[in-house]
Order: structure tokens, then sequence, then C-alpha cells
């Protein structure tokens, strides 16, 4: 069975693009995109995997949805593979020619639903309000629109399935996204907390660093870089001039390095706001590591107070849900590892597989 995966770009290796790559490796299909960061790519361990660009695209929004839903549309790979499988909302643009297919959805565009008012209200310029307020809707009309050319859609949480209802009216199936247990392995409990992220605004970085200014004698290590844009760029300049001497940040992390501050650290904190599902903490768990998160979003789903605690997102509940787990995080090791074991990689990929063979029959 010839299969291909329809991501929006590769040129900026997150969650969303670790589980397609790792997919791909699985189902041995081919990943069909925009931009590529090959060398991210091979520096994550996905080298052999087959990715085709069908154009570049602009880095800067609405330009780079845009040209990415242009691309999209244009392609029609129907007589060269038996089903498609779209991650991710600008891809779902080939949906209506590359037929059979099913639309994995990892999260609906939260700038243009969640935070939409947010958003409008930052752009200082009538120019720019009516501009945003025009891609908003037009962006928000096409996902609705272009959501009926799939056979089904998959929802990486209950979270999602419920913005799915709420946002474009339409039903979906539950498969949570995967963890490659391979990878994850413990060593100890070290001295310092881990939080993996890609830098952007609603992660929460700041609540992170006002927590651990609130432990002076707890050390912080957060992975992540900001999206390429100059706006995020500047913030998290900003941002690491806020930090307190126990906080550190990681820019240029390796797949082998980040797979040793994982078995490493003492425990993992996440404040994602409204976070869809969470792969990071979940990753933590398989290598026995507690979780101190925010609790909202999918995190509910994923976290309970066996494998570490779920808080309002204030820095005094964090700096005190850290401090409870470090005094005993060993007490949590068995069940997280347990828990971890529900997200594997061989069940993932053997629902999508069973979708796949049911869709193109």
């Amino acid at each position: 069975m010839k299969i291909a995966i329809f991501h929006n770009y590769m040129d900026q290796i997150g969650g969303a693009e670790k589980l397609v790559l790792m997919l791909a490796q699985k189902l041995k299909a081919h990943v069909i995109t925009t931009n590529i960061n090959r060398k991210q790519i091979v520096k994550f361990g996905f080298g052999d995997v087959t990715i085709k660009s069908i154009g570049k695209v602009a880095k800067s929004w609405p330009k780079r949805e845009k040209e990415t839903i242009k691309l999209f549309k244009k392609i029609n790979l129907s007589d060269k593979y038996d089903a498609f499988l779209i991650s991710g909302e600008w891809a779902l643009a080939g949906a209506k020619k590359n037929q059979p297919n099913a639309w994995y959805i990892h999260s609906l565009p939260k700038y243009i639903w969640n935070y939409y008012y947010e958003n409008l209200n930052e752009k200082k310029t009538l120019r720019e309000k009516l501009k945003f307020k025009f891609y908003a809707f037009k962006f928000k009309k096409f996902i609705k629109k272009y959501s009926l050319f799939s056979k089904i859609i998959i929802a990486n949480s209950n979270h999602t399935q419920r913005s799915l209802i709420k946002r474009i009216r339409k039903d979906s199936i539950l498969i949570y996204p995967p963890v490659n247990n391979k990878n994850c392995f413990f060593k100890k409990y070290g001295d310092f907390w881990l939080s993996v992220n890609r830098i952007t605004k609603h992660k929460r970085i700041k609540l992170q660093l006002k927590t651990f200014k609130l432990l002076p004698n707890q050390k912080l290590k957060i992975v992540g870089t900001p999206e390429n844009k100059k706006r995020t760029i500047q913030a998290f300049q900003d941002l690491k001039k806020q930090t307190p001497s126990n906080v550190e940040f990681l820019e240029d992390v390796s797949d082998k390095k980040l797979e040793n501050l994982y078995a490493n650290c003492l425990g993992f904190i996440t404040t994602s706001q409204d976070e869809d599902f969470g792969l990071t903490p979940i990753e933590a768990m398989a290598c026995g590591k507690p979780v101190v998160a925010v609790n909202e979003g999918g995190y509910k789903e994923t976290i309970n107070k066996t494998v570490g605690i779920l808080t309002k997102p204030k820095d005094y509940k964090l700096a005190e849900a850290v401090k409870i787990v470090s005094q005993n995080p060993e007490k949590f090791k068995n069940n997280c590892i347990k828990r971890a074991k529900k997200y594997s990689l061989e069940n993932f990929h053997q629902k999508i597989k069973k979708v796949l063979k049911g869709i193109s029959l």
C-alpha cells in the first residue's frame, strides 16, 4: 500500500513534524510538504524518510499560509498513491484532488479562533486590524470547506474533538499521538528540572521564569527556539533578559542530547495555554520523570496524580508543586513509565494503518 502524508512545512521540527516523520518511517510513506530543513530532519534521526517539496513558501503571515494553500490545491497525486494522510490545516487544500484521504488534526489554528480578539487588539493600525480580520475570516472559511473532502477526521485528543465540534461542527475519531519509547530511558534524578517547547507566547515561558525565581535552590533548563520571525525572535531576546540565574536556555540541542536531558532531569514542567495534547510531558513520563503542568486542555487527559501534579497557571502554585514533587520523584517512576506505554508508536502506527486501509477499500 503506497501512502503519502501531506504536511504544511518541514522547516521547523516540532511535535507535529516528529509525529509525521515517525509515522512515515513506520508506514514507509512519502512526506509531501513545502519548505524543508533537511539538516534538522537528519539531526533528529529521520534522514531515511523520503520528503518531497512541492515548492517554497514565505515565512511571514499571511503569505506563508496563502502560498501553502495554493501549492497544495494544485497537486494531484491520486494515481501515484493508494491513500493520503493529511497532517496540518493548510495542507488540507490537497484533500479535494487527492483521494481517498484522512485528516489528522493536531490543532485548529488558535490565533484565528481561541486568541482572535487578543491578536486583533495587538494590531496597531486600522489597516493591520482589517487585514487580520479579513484573513482570519478567509482561513476559517477555507478549513470548514476543505474538511468536507476528507473521508474521516482523526483528532489527537478529546480536547481537540470538542474544538472541532465547536468551531467547524465536525465529528472525529480519537487516536492519541505516539512517543517513541525506544528513545526514552531513565538514568537518574539529577539536579535540574526540564522544559521543552517551541518558544512562543502561548507556551508561557515567562511563567516558568517567574516560578523558578521563587525557587532559588532549584535549577531549570529550557530547551527550544523561537519561530523564525522578527517579532518572535525579538520577544525571545527580551525574555532572556528576564531570566533568573538558576534558569538556562538551551537553543541548539541534538536529539541525542535531548534524550540525555530527559534521562537525567529531576522532573518536567510544562505551561502551554490550552494545549491540545502535549507530547513532551509523555516523553518525560516514558523516561520515568514526574510532570508538573497547568490544569488545562489536553494535559487533563494525560496527567494525573500518579504521574505528577496539575495546578493553576500561577507561579506560586507551580512552585509549590515543584517543591512537592522534588521531595520524592522516585515514587512516580513506575506509574510514569506505565502510563507512557499507552501512547506507544506501535499502537499509533497500527491504528492509523487500519484507518488508511479502511478508506482505500
